[in-house]
């Protein structure tokens, strides 16, 4: 009986002594993951990175569906298959998918969508690894510049 009262009063005393150093210096509860309560804020976390997840995986399947898209529209350039004119109203179609204007559009000089879209066309040619992809580029850009001094 005796030896069960002072285990009792010991653990009670450990137990206060525990509580009162964890009170005493949060951080180290923290930086052991023993501060149950934080578990509110940590459980809100954790549902504010799932759905942010899920928003950026919505938005990486876009980017690269509109990738996808644009690697097309150069194939059939390239291919003879549509103008450039076509492929500039494409690549502007393809430009309104994004869920906001973002600042990689609006980096191509250019009054209107089209003629930045030619600009991106233009610069999408030129990252192409074949010597046509350059040269229609250039091709392009002498004919976007002369349309645009006669404007």
């Amino acid at each position: 009986m005796r030896s069960t009262l002072f285990t009792l009063i010991a653990s009670s005393f450990l137990g206060v002594l525990a509580v009162a150093g964890l009170t005493a210096c949060p951080s180290f509860a923290e930086e052991n993951g023993i501060d149950f309560w934080n578990i509110g804020n940590y459980q809100r976390q954790l549902e504010s990175s799932k759905r942010e997840r899920g928003l950026m995986e919505i938005e990486s399947e876009s980017t690269f569906r509109r990738i996808q898209v644009k690697e097309e529209i150069v194939k059939d350039l390239l291919g003879g298959r549509i103008a450039f004119n076509e492929a500039v109203e494409r690549f502007v179609d393809a430009n309104r998918t994004l869920s906001a204007p973002t600042v990689y559009i609006r980096q191509y000089p250019g009054k209107t969508e089209q003629e930045r879209a030619s600009w991106q066309l233009i610069a999408y040619l030129r990252t192409g690894r074949a010597e046509e992809n350059r040269s229609m580029a250039d091709e392009m850009e002498c004919t976007l510049i002369s349309q645009t001094m006669q404007n």
